[in-house]
């Protein structure tokens, strides 16, 4: 037998739309099936259940041929057979947990229905280290279900209470020694979809005896990492496992949290540690990738609303001679534009017809001080900034340019 598997050529997202859809109509759909390309999603029906298809494609582009089958058929029969919550809290009660996501789900959610997408029930959520969002999910089979605001009002429970309670059921199914795959580095045991969640567990994580306070990296929702705060070699060993999770499908985030008493907050190495500039590249490619797709649904509502409005780029910039990374934005002359936070902005000078001269670069605090009121926060997440007109030449100055 020959003795190399071939690779499996990737579908693209035509394909892989139109082979969802077969499957769906074979599984027994009858209702009509739109497809969806910009938000790479199946409509189905009235438009209340939306099937969206990214990380399935990644799954199924990732995997070996014997494998893609039955992620394939997994992925169809659940959304086929969406999960049913029970009407009450006391017969949803032993299959609820919390769910920790990224905290742009949430913010994105809304985006999508200001886009002229269909509106989606509120998700209760409570914010978690800034980055990320704790939610409550009914637990199935093969899927979790979100639990919206709308049910909780239905169960006549409030969200920190039923928080509680989700939290309990989940530190019961959190028995087990934790896995030790390099020096300093513990990876939580478990892989049932919900390991993200047990960093809220705060005394389970205490009592691990790390060095320092806890610090966590969560690559996937079924990969927590912690190391200690006072042992760079296993900050880096954690630093580098996920590194390589965050190249896999349904990958979650590359930014270190610390816990400090109680609560989550973003992890900051001091300066000059070995980790620094690592965990902070890690942190900014996560901060790029959230930017960028809130770029594009931020266009889109700005497109559905006949607006004429800029969303500027988060740029990353390495530099020639180190791993440092650092990040920027472009204000341009003339131009409304909302501008992501970056570290540094670069001053576009109009000179022509579609021509444009970076006028220099300034520290983004720099230019707030100066700038003030012309730099307007929208309320979003990741922040944005609205800005029209262009600095007059005494500000210019005032900035060192």
């Amino acid at each position: 037998m020959w003795p190399f598997s071939r690779k499996e050529r990737p579908l693209d997202r035509a394909a892989f739309a139109a082979l969802f859809e077969e499957r769906l109509r074979a599984a027994g759909e009858q209702r009509p099936i739109a497809r969806d390309m910009q938000a790479f999603a199946l409509v189905v029906g009235d438009g209340a259940l939306r099937i969206f298809l990214g990380n399935h494609l990644d799954e199924y582009n990732a995997a070996a041929r014997p494998a893609r089958e039955a992620l394939l058929a997994r992925a169809v029969r659940t959304a086929a057979r969406p999960l049913e919550i029970p009407p009450s809290f006391a017969a949803a009660l032993p299959a609820l947990l919390p769910r920790l996501r990224m905290r742009v789900f949430h913010e994105f959610l809304r985006l999508r229905a200001d886009a002229g997408g269909p509106a989606i029930p509120e998700i209760p959520f409570r914010i978690v280290a800034n980055h990320f969002a704790a939610s409550l999910a009914y637990d199935g089979p093969d899927s979790v279900a979100a639990i919206a605001g709308s049910k909780l009002e239905e169960w006549n429970v409030g969200f920190e209470a039923a928080l509680a309670a989700a939290l309990a059921n989940l530190e019961r199914r959190s028995g087990g020694k934790w896995e030790k795959p390099m020096r300093g580095v513990l990876c939580s045991p478990w892989h049932d979809d919900h390991d993200a969640a047990r960093l809220l567990l705060v005394d389970l994580v205490r009592g691990l005896g790390l060095k320092g306070d806890p610090v966590a990296m969560i690559p996937s929702q079924n990969q927590l990492l912690l190391a200690g705060s006072d042992d760079p070699e296993g900050l880096a060993s954690m630093a580098n496992l996920a590194g390589k999770s965050l190249q896999k499908p349904r990958a979650m985030s590359g930014v270190a949290i610390r816990l400090s008493g109680r609560e989550w907050a973003p992890f900051t190495p001091a300066e000059g540690s070995p980790v620094a500039w690592g965990l902070r590249a890690f942190a900014l490619h996560s901060l790029s990738q959230e930017y960028a797709e809130q770029k594009e649904l931020l266009e889109a509502r700005f497109a559905a609303r006949k607006e004429d409005v800029y969303v500027a780029g988060l740029m990353l910039i390495r530099s020639k001679d180190s791993d440092r990374v650092s990040t920027l934005t472009t204000w341009t002359e003339g131009v409304e534009a909302f501008l992501p936070e970056a570290e540094a902005i670069g001053f576009m000078k109009v000179t022509g017809v579609e021509k444009a001269e970076m006028r220099g670069m300034v520290p983004w605090a720099r230019a707030a001080a100066v700038l003030g009121n012309a730099m307007k926060p929208e309320g979003f997440y990741p922040a944005r900034f609205r800005v029209c007109g262009f600095p007059t030449e005494g500000q210019f100055e005032e900035m060192g340019l």
